[in-house]
């Protein structure tokens, strides 16, 4: 039977080493307590080691705005009935350090499914920052958009409350205290919501919900109101092209690093927030299908898609400047391949979980059984990961200039 869930590669690095199985992390007996231990940050270290193919996740990034909110997705409900597309917090698994992770339905219904151990949600890896919905913008299957509450009459607004009418034009308050005053009559009380793909600032550097948002996640590509969308939506709505996520959003605040500002400014970088579960850059691009040696065995080199990036925290940077388009000085998207933290086991090929197991044997070798195995384990680690390799589970890649098999035999 194929590896299900983290005590099954903790039991085979048990077997590596001639101990008894252990039924839970939260078993009493030393083999369950060094492991419970050690699991999740050898699984995260074997993931960054080396370049998995099932590791390799693909996420749209757009540029970070004066604007920009930090979405975080609500918690999950055994109770809740999710349709596809919706993201829930959930922290599965029984170890030590056991994350709480987002994740995403990928079937049209699900009521009571744990998303741990369901094969109907995986893992999400998407943004989890958002602006307002851009109306002058095409979305990719996955992205965010925020959509204002609508204006209500007898509401008393804030200074810089963003609402919506009933035509879908969205507004920016000019006065506190402000009701009673239709936004699109009241010039003095409303000001028209520019729209980031204008190029221009926005309305406000600082939006204010006085109710909660709408909170919609792209479910089809090529989503939006312009060309070359082909899914045409004049705006997020419950459908076949956009599912409501929920969730709360809070305003980003950051200070601008040197020579990287907001999207507008275009003489500095353009600043973007990494997506959910990035790890580190992958420098094998998605779709790399020339990972095998060539005749001789001539050694290869990477190629990183991610080579203009430049990687600051939890953010990464790309260079823009005077000369763009309106389009690009917003931020024109990023789409970054990258190393992805998958603690999911179903998701893992048995190289992977076989690997792990055997790191993990060779960790708790010493205070389990005094390095008896150590030799071993050693060569081990280096016939299964070799093994891996070989059938492109292990991901090498290709020199970074297209080079002669025999120019690369002879180097």
């Amino acid at each position: 039977m194929a590896f299900q869930s983290p005590i099954d590669i903790a039991n085979r690095a048990l077997q590596h080493i001639s101990q008894t199985k252990i039924s839970a992390f939260a078993d009493v007996s030393r083999a369950a307590k060094e492991i419970n231990t050690a699991y999740d940050d050898l699984r995260l270290a074997e993931l960054s080691r080396h370049t998995w193919a099932f590791s390799i996740r693909r996420a749209r990034c757009r540029a970070i705005t004066l604007t920009t909110q930090v979405w975080t997705p609500p918690t999950y409900s055994a109770s809740t009935a999710y349709t596809v597309g919706q993201v829930s917090m959930y922290a599965g698994g029984s170890y030590a350090n056991s994350a709480n992770y987002p994740w995403i339905l990928q079937v049209p219904t699900s009521t009571g499914d744990l998303p741990d151990i369901s094969p109907k949600w995986s893992h999400y890896f998407g943004p989890l920052v958002a602006d307002i919905f851009d109306s002058g913008q095409v979305y990719a299957a996955g992205e965010i958009a925020i959509v204002p509450p609508v204006y209500a009459a007898g509401t008393t607004y804030p200074l810089n409350a963003i609402v919506i009418d009933g035509s879908n034009n969205m507004w920016v308050s000019l006065q506190a205290s402000n009701i009673g005053h239709t936004p699109s009559t009241s010039p003095t009380y409303w000001t028209p919501w520019i729209l980031p793909s204008s190029g221009q600032p926005s309305t406000t550097p600082t939006i204010v919900f006085f109710s909660a948002p709408s909170v919609f996640l792209s479910i089809s590509n090529n989503n939006g109101p312009v060309s070359p969308a082909v899914n045409v939506t004049t705006f997020p709505s419950a459908s076949a092209y956009w599912t409501s996520v929920g969730g709360t959003v809070a305003q980003l605040t950051i200070l601008w690093p040197l020579n990287v500002g907001p999207a507008t400014d275009t003489t500095t970088a353009n600043l973007y927030r990494l997506p959910f579960g990035w790890l580190r850059p992958s420098t094998i691009p998605l779709g790399n299908k020339q990972t095998s040696r060539p005749w001789l065995g001539a050694l290869y080199g990477t190629t990183d898609s991610n080579a203009d990036l430049t990687y600051q925290g939890q953010y990464f940077s790309v260079a823009g400047g005077p000369g763009q388009s309106p389009q690009q000085s917003w931020g024109i998207f990023r789409d970054i391949d990258f190393v992805a933290d998958i603690a999911d086991v179903t998701a893992m090929p048995p190289p992977f979980c076989e690997t792990l197991a055997v790191r993990i044997a060779r960790d708790i070798d010493g205070p389990i059984a005094e390095d008896k195995h150590a030799q071993k384990l050693a060569r081990l680690y280096k016939q299964v990961t070799g093994e891996a390799m070989r059938v492109d589970a292990i991901l090498q890649g290709d020199p970074v200039e297209d080079l002669d098999d025999l120019i690369r035999v002879r180097f």
